[in-house]
């Protein structure tokens, strides 16, 4: 995942084709410096690739891990075959010109291989692009998934308050009994079982929020209501202290097949999304209200509020990335893009929002997979 890879090709019929034109070279050795990457590229083909040399004259030579050139400046080789021509004689241009580069006209195995190569450079080119695309899709994931991991702390913390309180007034009346001599037989056993039973609630909390969190990427038939449940003892306490009331409308046998971990972070995110929506306001009667049904094969699932809704200018704008209508600091505008992800692609379905009954609407629709449990 994240690699990144340059496919190419190489034609050796090509790649052996030697410069040299005549057969017989005022030259008394050869001596040739050709690559260990050449060596294996071409194992059927290096003795023909010598045999023009040596049918000129003798010839030695090795391969390399390192071929170097340097005029000007140093140049880094690679799969290159490089032959030294050692000669006593004079006719330097005859020699010289034996070695000219060969410009026939190109070949149909030229032109195809051109071809090819271009084909390459451009799917390489795609695949990078994809695979930058990809990189920046994992970043925005990562930062959601903490955003929503710090949301499941808060709540955690909301649902922890009031026991811990409870934990701390029964050890000050306890101790206040003890200091003006009230303490009655029984108050210790009292008290005792009364904090292991709400340390134990507390123990239970975490538990929840610890298979809550557990990744799964099975599909399952689960019940919609028990599902909005789990998410309410996550939340509920929350939701209370910050006197919002929240209603469902969902017969409880009405069930659905899908990816469960997947569904509640989108609902958790649009009871979030909805409070935070309630908390800007100055209304008593807070309520946010989640109703399912079948439509058409389909599962139809729809969270409201009476937040007021989302100003029309915007409203087309919600589910882009990093857009967010909180205030500084209370947002990263990454929740419903990614929750909008987490529909389409992974649940295979639909969500949209609109403004009704003085609040915002957003709608699930996802596949009714009636012959699921098969599977």
């Amino acid at each position: 995942k994240g690699a990144e890879v340059y496919i190419g090709v190489g034609g050796k019929e090509e790649i052996v084709k030697n410069p040299i034109t005549k057969k017989r070279l005022a030259v008394e050795s050869f001596f040739i410096y050709s690559c260990m990457a050449r060596r294996r590229f071409l194992p059927g083909f290096i003795e023909r690739e010598i045999a023009y040399f040596a049918n000129n004259a003798p010839t030695s030579g090795f391969f390399t891990y390192g071929e170097f050139y340097t005029d000007t400046k140093s140049e880094l080789l690679n799969q290159t075959l490089t032959a030294v021509a050692l000669s006593e004689s004079e006719k330097e241009k005859e020699i010289r010109s034996s070695f000219s580069d060969n410009k026939d006209k190109k070949s149909d195995f030229n032109i195809r291989q051109l071809a090819l190569i271009n084909i390459l450079e451009k799917t390489s080119k795609e695949l990078t692009e994809i695979t930058e695309l990809r990189k920046q899709d994992m970043i925005t994931a990562q930062q959601a998934k903490m955003a929503q991991m710090g949301e499941m702390i808060t709540m955690i913390a909301h649902q922890w308050r009031q026991p811990l309180n409870a934990i701390s007034a029964a050890a000050i009346k306890l101790r206040l009994q003890t200091q003006i001599g009230d303490l009655e037989k029984g108050d210790i056993e009292d008290t005792a079982i009364f904090m292991e039973k709400t340390a134990q609630n507390m123990s239970k909390m975490i538990d929840d929020f610890m298979n809550f969190a557990k990744p799964s990427n099975k599909k399952e038939r689960i019940l919609l209501a028990s599902v909005i449940e789990e998410i309410m003892q996550i939340m509920g306490v929350q939701l209370k202290n910050h006197n919002i009331t929240f209603r469902t409308q969902i017969p409880k046998n009405f069930s659905i097949y899908t990816f469960k971990k997947d569904l509640e972070h989108v609902l958790i995110n649009l009871f979030s999304n909805a409070r935070d929506a309630l908390d800007a306001t100055n209304k008593e009667d807070k309520k946010i209200t989640v109703c399912a049904k079948k439509q058409e094969n389909k599962i139809v699932i729809e969270v409201s509020d009476n937040a007021g809704g989302i100003a029309e200018e915007i409203i087309d704008r919600v589910f882009e990335p990093y857009f967010t209508t909180k205030e500084q600091g209370k947002g990263t505008g990454l929740g419903l893009y990614m929750s909008k992800k987490i529909v389409e692609t992974n649940l295979n379905g639909t969500i949209s929002v609109r403004n009704a009954n003085g609040g915002a609407v957003f709608t699930l629709t996802l596949p009714d997979e009636s012959s699921g449990d098969e599977e």
